[in-house]
């Protein structure tokens, strides 16, 4: 085992440690604990006498309490028309739990979430049939945000253009120089003043804004039988609705039978809410701005090279989707 693999797993397994020590607060016992992932926040397989949760510590750089509770506060509120991981509160009422890092001695949260049915789905599973399923979750997230009100101090952030230019810092702008060079920037620079110009052609009201997934690609959906389960709301933000659906399409683009998908997708999501032909022509433009805002957050959280090697193609892609903009 490696110096970074030994670090790693220490790292696990001193976060176990404190799941363990808390999660009775939220009126659970761990029997046992399995790492489901663990890169800017950890999460852990709970199994116990009241059955299987889901526990996450949260230590990714940058994230504060308020947004964790604003998180699990609109899973709560899907919970009523969709099939989400309900939260868990803790024996005082709340959504999180703050605790102290014993590793850096600063303050990390936790959360403890229902542990739901259902499989990934890995890429040579994936059927037409599953898009369409995903389109109708969509929606009727879509439709809870029409018509929810947010409570007090709700929190998340938003992703448009604007934010998508926020991560364009010196250190970000320097790391994309040296893997990408001048053309490179000026591309991205490029697609950017291009976002800013479509996006105002969508207004911000409930009909095509709200809070969106932010990230329903086929690594947060879980599968059954017949439904398609989003979760890992973490990346949950206010936004338009049809960036969910771009991200969506991000994986089967320029694979073959894109096509069928998309419409299956567009198809299971208006059979619950409506989506113009104009509207859903727009796609295109969110699926730059998922290509264009990866670029620029994982240059700004990543060393240069360790995007060096996947820069170009991410670069080429958000070209080829450009040239399908409409004018």
């Amino acid at each position: 085992m490696t110096g970074s693999q030994t670090q790693r797993e220490t790292r696990i397994a001193c976060l176990a440690d404190l799941v363990r020590d808390n999660i009775d607060v939220f009126g659970l016992r761990a029997d046992s604990l399995h790492c489901l992932q663990h890169f800017a926040n950890t999460s852990f397989r709970l199994d116990g006498p009241d059955g299987h949760w889901l526990a996450k510590v949260h230590d990714r750089q940058g994230t504060h309490a308020e947004r964790i509770r604003s998180e699990q506060q609109w899973v709560q509120a899907l919970s009523g028309s969709l099939t989400v991981p309900i939260p868990r509160p803790t024996d005082h009422g709340d959504l999180l739990l703050g605790v102290t890092d014993p590793q850096t001695g600063k303050p990390v949260w936790l959360t403890v979430n229902a542990w739901l049915p259902g499989r990934p789905l890995p890429q040579h599973e994936r059927r037409v049939e599953h898009f369409a399923w995903i389109g109708r979750s969509l929606a009727r997230m879509h439709r809870v945000a029409e018509t929810w009100t947010p409570p007090d101090r709700f929190d998340i952030g938003s992703k448009t253009s604007v934010d998508v230019a926020a991560i364009d810092t010196p250190s970000s702008r320097a790391v994309l120089h040296k893997a990408a060079g001048d053309a490179g920037l000026k591309q991205l620079d490029c697609l950017l003043d291009q976002l800013r110009q479509s996006e105002k052609r969508l207004p911000q009201t409930r009909g095509h804004w709200g809070v969106v997934h932010g990230d329903a690609s086929f690594g947060n959906i879980l599968v059954t039988e017949d439904e398609a389960l989003l979760i890992d709301f973490d990346l949950c933000s206010m936004g338009y609705y049809l960036m969910d659906l771009a991200v969506v399409l991000a994986g089967p683009w320029s694979r073959p039978g894109f096509d069928e998908r998309r419409a299956a997708l567009l198809a299971g999501y208006r059979e619950v809410r409506p989506l113009s032909d104009e509207h859903a022509g727009m796609l295109p433009w969110f699926q730059v701005q998922r290509t264009v805002g990866m670029v620029w957050s994982c240059a700004q959280a990543l060393a240069d090279s360790d995007i060096r090697g996947w820069l170009p193609d991410q670069l080429k892609r958000a070209r080829l989707l450009a040239e399908l903009l409409p004018d």
